[in-house]
């Protein structure tokens, strides 16, 4: 495995450089075509000194189910390494800090080895795996429909290792991942990484909403999240999407007819953005007709 420095040097047609958005990671546009790997590395100055890690990668990318991938993102292959030259310096510190959108946007195979679980990166990076975008922020997988993560077992890790991560993170809300992740018992080599990537958490989290709320979608974000993603169904996002604008529609004709308003409280909760969003469309169109 050649770090990015030494494949510009002797294989530069390796190389094709991407911009990853929020817009981009949010509505699936890297999952079919980009896969991130998230590893551990084997010793300080080299990830995968004995090569095994590169082994699995290259049997899972020959697997058939695998073959609309067409980049793939390591960090050692893809971020200056090392000694850094002053240009390599400036690329590396626009790199480093959205990092994390390589993760939640494109699909991630998961090395996992049994000290995995006990590095800041790597739970960061299968947290973010594990995590899909909603009108109401990050939702867990369990809550999601489209699984964009795999996982392979590397340097002899017991399977119930694969059972632990999901455990540990399939389920971890944004709260729950920042708390997590802020325990000194979670280690990192550079604490400066730990201190600037904490706040993403948050951060992802009400951008994603935001996003949500000012481009005026609903099911739509969810429904081309979906369909853009590797082996996704939307059948679980279009259903309560659907279900909350349903109750969005029911309200906008009670406040037309000036009849009390009862609606479903359980889905204006699950989509109250989009009930925001059409209130606001609703607002600049007509006179008020009642308060809510």
């Amino acid at each position: 495995m050649l770090n990015l420095q030494a494949i510009r040097k002797e294989r530069p047609e390796w190389l094709e450089q991407r911009k990853i958005t929020m817009e981009g990671a949010v509505n699936g546009m890297y999952t079919k075509q980009v896969l991130a790997v998230s590893h551990r590395w084997d010793s300080p100055d080299h990830p995968d000194p004995s090569g095994k890690q590169l082994m699995v990668l290259r049997d899972f990318l020959r697997e058939e189910a695998n073959e609309s991938f067409q980049l793939v993102f390591v960090d050692f292959c893809c971020m200056p390494q090392g000694d850094r030259s002053d240009t390599e310096d400036v690329e590396f510190g626009l790199m480093l800090p959205n990092v994390n959108l390589v993760y939640l946007g494109a699909s991630v195979l998961i090395l996992l080895d049994r000290s995995y679980l006990s590095r800041f990166w790597t739970q960061f990076e299968a947290w973010l795996s594990f995590m899909a975008p909603s009108p109401t922020g990050l939702v867990s997988e369990s809550r999601a429909a489209c699984k964009r993560y795999s996982i392979r077992l590397v340097h002899g890790a017991p399977e119930k290792l694969r059972e632990s991560i999901l455990e540990e993170w399939g389920q971890c809300t944004v709260l729950s991942a920042h708390l997590k992740l802020s325990s000194p018992d979670v280690s990192v080599t550079n604490q400066r990484d730990k201190d600037q990537q904490l706040p993403k958490i948050l951060q992802l989290d009400v951008a994603i909403r935001d996003h949500a709320l000012n481009s005026g979608v609903g099911h739509d974000l969810l429904t081309s999240r979906s369909m853009s993603g590797h082996d996704c169904d939307d059948g679980g996002w279009r259903a309560r999407a659907l279900a909350a604008e349903s109750e969005v529609e029911k309200l906008n004709r009670l406040l037309a007819q000036r009849q009390p308003v009862q609606v479903k409280a359980s889905n204006l909760c699950g989509g109250s953005k989009i009930l925001s969003a059409a209130l606001k469309r609703r607002a600049r169109a007509h006179p008020p007709l009642a308060q809510v």
